[in-house]
This record gives C-alpha cells, sequence and structure tokens, in this order.
C-alpha cells in the first residue's frame, strides 16, 4: 500500500466519522431538543454551505444565524469598515479578499457578491423562521452564540 493510499484511507474514515456524529447530532437534536434548536440546526447546515460564510471567516467573522438577524446589511456586520480595492488601485483584483480586519479588505466585485449573498441568506433565513413558525425574537433569544 502506497503512502497516497494509505492518506486516501485515513481520509475516507474521517469522512465517514464525521457522518456519523452528524447523523448521531440529528437524532439527539431531535429527540430532546426543542423546535428552536431544530430550525437553529437547519439554519446552521444552511449556511455550512455558502460560500459568503466561507469569506467572512477570512475576515475572522464568527458565523452563527443570529448575525444575519441582527444586522441589516453586511456593511453593519462590519462595522462599516469595509475597503473595497478599485480598478485603479494597486494591486488592483476584482475578486480578491485580504485576511483579518478590520479594516476589512476586497475586490469591489468581491464586496458585491458578498453583499449580495448577505442579503440572500438573510431573506433565506427569515423565510426558514416563517415557514417553521419561529418569531425572529424566540430564535434570537433562544441563542447560545
Amino acid at each position: 500500500m502506497t503512502y497516497s493510499d494509505r492518506v486516501t484511507d485515513i481520509l475516507n474514515e474521517i469522512t465517514k466519522a464525521n457522518i456519523n456524529i452528524e447523523f448521531l447530532s440529528r437524532q439527539l437534536v431531535q429527540s430532546v431538543g426543542d423546535s428552536v434548536t431544530q430550525i437553529r440546526v437547519k439554519a446552521y447546515d444552511y449556511l455550512i454551505n455558502k460560500k459568503l460564510a466561507h469569506d467572512l471567516g477570512i475576515w475572522g467573522i464568527k458565523i452563527n444565524p443570529n448575525i444575519f438577524l441582527e444586522n441589516e446589511t453586511l456593511d453593519e456586520l462590519c462595522g462599516n469598515d469595509i475597503r473595497e480595492v478599485k480598478k485603479g488601485d494597486e494591486h488592483y483584483n476584482p475578486l480578491s479578499q485580504t485576511y483579518g480586519g478590520p479594516p476589512y479588505r476586497a475586490g469591489d466585485k468581491k464586496v458585491e457578491q458578498m453583499r449580495a449573498d448577505f442579503n440572500k441568506v438573510k431573506k433565506d433565513i427569515k423565510e426558514l423562521l416563517k415557514r417553521e413558525k419561529v418569531a425572529e425574537k424566540d430564535f434570537l433569544k433562544g441563542s447560545n452564540k
């Protein structure tokens, strides 16, 4: 067995273990969690698959569903300290993003996309709460940030 095969086998086993942990976690939440906790799990599942979650993580912003309900815009979430790198600026790349912040720096097209993604995620979380008949205040109150 080659080194590459061993690494592949280890990664496959880790993936299987993660799937089992996720399954058991869901079962636990469904059996003992209240409806708000169950909805919170759905919201986190949704966020995990969003590029925006990764992008905000690059800036060091901790991701949870509440940040989309507690802030009207991406700019508000970032303390109005987003610096867009624009055409003509040194090292311009419209889709670039730097690590850390504030200030939070990214290319103008990247910021535009992140703003649109923020608004979509916010809308989708609000729709989830509405569909599940949970008030925002109850969801936020039951928070464990």
